[in-house]
């Protein structure tokens, strides 16, 4: 792992307790193992690093996006790629880092947002695609579209699945056959 990654790995674990903007540069360095300095040589302040450490997490967002759509079994695709944004967006989803990217850092909670619309967008439209019930066809696009980001703000959270005595995996399990099973 270079520095650079060592740096944002440090972030993330930091920021899923604290929050981005609770997260000094000094206990940073001291989490990386680098010294502060080194943290400056790969970015310019806090704000360069919670847009690189986003960048990187979106990535990830986006290939699961782009899998999506070759899969024939949807809910243990959708289930899987849900896993793996928790497991690996988990510094992002806190109660905490929201509120701090929507306060602190509203240009990177905007591209985060988009993600969001995107990859319930594309689901949307795979599931438009593949069903063959009348009723969903006839359904309003936007109201589906709406709905499901709705259920999908409240389950995508650490919390929701400590609040339901589920672990992660079990709520995207849930969440992906309430997304999918009745509209294929």
């Amino acid at each position: 792992m270079s520095k650079k990654e060592q740096i944002i790995s440090a972030f993330k674990e930091l920021s899923y307790n604290q929050g981005f903007y609770g997260v000094r540069m000094e206990e940073l360095a001291a989490r990386a193992g680098v010294s502060k300095r080194t943290i400056y040589l790969y970015f310019q302040g806090k704000e360069d690093l919670v847009e690189q450490t986003l960048d990187s997490f979106l990535i990830e967002f986006s290939n699961l996006i782009n899998v999506l759509g070759s899969q024939t079994d949807l809910v243990t695709a959708l289930a899987t790629g849900m896993e793996i944004l928790l497991r690996e967006g988990a510094f992002v989803m806190s109660v905490q880092s929201r509120r701090d990217l929507q306060v602190h850092y509203p240009t990177a909670w905007q591209r985060l947002e988009t993600c969001r619309h995107d990859l319930i967008t594309s689901i949307l439209e795979i599931i438009l695609a593949r069903t063959e019930k009348e009723w969903v066809r006839e359904m309003d696009p936007r109201i589906f579209k709406e709905a499901v980001l709705a259920i999908n703000q409240r389950f995508v959270s650490l919390e929701f699945a400590h609040e339901m005595g589920m672990t992660v995996e079990e709520v995207t399990v849930q969440f992906a056959k309430l997304i999918v099973y009745p509209y294929i």
